[in-house]
C-alpha cells in the first residue's frame, strides 16, 4: 500500500496520513478507499478520464491475503465507477476459486497469456531489446550476429509463450559482474535446451526448472546456493525481505561469500532498496515459480530443500541472534 500511495503524495494522500496516522492498521478496502481512490477522485476531477488500478503478482500474496483482495474488487468499483483494475498473476487454485464468485463473474474477464497470439512476437522483441543491450556491454564484440536467429527460435519455442525463461536466460547471460562470460554463458544454455526433449506446451514451466537447476548446478557451493536461496525465500513470511547481511548472518557466511552467491544467483535473485525504514538493501526474488521448484523435492530432486528446515533453521539463528543482542524483536505480516 505505501508503494502505491507515493505517487498520489501530493494529491491529498499526506492530508490523510496526517490526519489518521493509524490508516495503514485499517482494513484492506478502507486503506484502498481512503488513501488511493479518494485522493484519486480528487485529482480526477481536473482530469475526467479514466484511471487504471494494477494489482499485479497476487499469486504471491498469501492465500488470505489474495481472498480479502478479490472480495473487496467489486465494492471499490460500484463506489468508483470510473475505475478500471487490471489485476495480473498466476491462476493459482485459490484464485481460480475466488474468480468463481458471481459477483467478480458480472464484472470481469479473465484472459490467459497462454492463448495470446502475439505472445512469440512480444517473446521475440523482447529478446531482441535485451541482447541488443547485453552485446553493447561486452569486451569484445562478436563478429557474427549475435545470437543467431536459430538460438532465438530456439529459446522462444521453448519459453511455451512463457516470459519467465527468456527473462532469465537474458539475466544469467548479461550478468554486470561477468560480462566477458556472455557468450559462453549463452551457448552452454543453448546446449542445455537442445538436449532436453520436453513438451512445453504440456508443462510450461519444465524448461524453467531444468534452467533453475542448471543454475544451481553450476555455483561454486551448489549446496550453499540452494540453502541460500531457500533462506531468501523463506525469510520474507516472517520478517520481511531480507538484507544480505540478515542472510548472511543466518548462514553463518562471509560477506564475502554472501556477496558471491549473490552474483551467481542474480538471474534469480535482485538486491533493492528497502521499503521500510532501514537503509539496508534487502534482497528479492524475482518470480514466484523459483520457491514451486525449490520446494517441492519432485521438481528440483537433488537441488531440493526443505523448507520446514529452512524455517526452523531462520528461527534458531535469530533467536540465538537475539540472545546477544544482535537484533531488536520485531516482526512484519508479510
Amino acid at each position: 500500500m505505501t508503494t502505491l500511495t507515493w505517487p498520489l503524495a501530493r494529491h491529498g494522500v499526506i492530508e490523510v496520513l496526517t490526519s489518521d496516522p493509524l490508516i495503514f492498521s485499517s482494513g484492506l478496502e478502507t486503506q484502498i478507499a481512503r488513501v488511493i481512490l479518494e485522493p484519486l477522485a480528487s485529482f480526477r476531477s481536473t482530469k475526467p478520464t479514466p484511471h487504471v488500478l494494477v494489482i499485479d503478482g497476487l499469486d504471491e500474496c498469501l492465500i488470505d491475503q489474495q481472498g480479502e483482495i478479490l472480495q473487496i474488487i467489486p465494492s471499490l468499483c460500484k463506489t468508483f465507477c470510473w475505475l478500471k483494475i487490471l489485476i495480473v498473476g498466476r491462476p493459482d487454485p485459490t484464485v481460480r476459486y475466488s474468480f468463481k464468485d458471481q459477483n467478480l463473474l458480472n464484472i470481469t474477464e479473465q484472459i490467459s497469456l497462454a492463448d495470446d497470439p502475439d505472445a512469440e512476437d512480444d517473446i521475440r522483441q523482447y529478446l531482441t531489446n535485451r541482447f541488443s543491450r547485453i552485446r553493447a556491454t561486452l569486451p569484445v564484440a562478436p563478429e557474427e550476429d549475435w545470437p543467431s536467429k536459430a538460438d532465438l527460435d530456439l529459446i522462444i519455442r521453448k519459453a511455451s509463450d512463457q516470459f519467465i525463461l527468456p527473462a532469465t536466460v537474458c539475466r544469467y547471460v548479461g550478468s554486470s559482474t561477468q560480462p566477458h562470460r556472455a557468450q559462453s554463458r549463452l551457448n552452454t544454455i543453448i546446449s542445455s535446451l537442445k538436449n532436453r526433449t520436453t513438451n512445453g506446451r504440456e508443462n510450461p514451466l519444465a524448461e524453467v526448472h531444468a534452467l533453475y537447476a542448471f543454475i544451481f548446478s553450476v555455483a561454486h557451493a551448489p549446496s550453499l546456493a540452494v540453502q541460500f536461496a531457500g533462506t531468501c525465500l523463506v525469510y520474507p513470511i516472517f520478517l520481511g525481505a531480507p538484507s544480505p547481511i540478515d542472510v548472511q548472518r543466518i548462514l553463518n557466511i562471509s560477506k564475502v561469500e554472501a556477496r558471491e552467491l549473490l552474483d551467481e544467483l542474480a538471474s534469480l535473485f535482485e538486491v533493492v532498496d528497502s521499503v521500510r525504514s532501514t537503509s539496508e538493501p534487502c534482497i528479492r526474488h524475482f518470480h514466484a515459480s523459483l520457491g514451486d521448484y525449490l520446494f517441492d523435492q519432485s521438481c528440483s530432486k537433488e537441488f531440493w530443500c526443505s523448507e520446514g528446515e529452512v524455517r526452523a533453521h531462520i528461527a534458531t539463528a535469530r533467536i540465538r541472534q537475539f540472545e546477544v543482542g544482535m537484533y531488536h524483536f520485531t516482526l512484519y505480516s508479510a
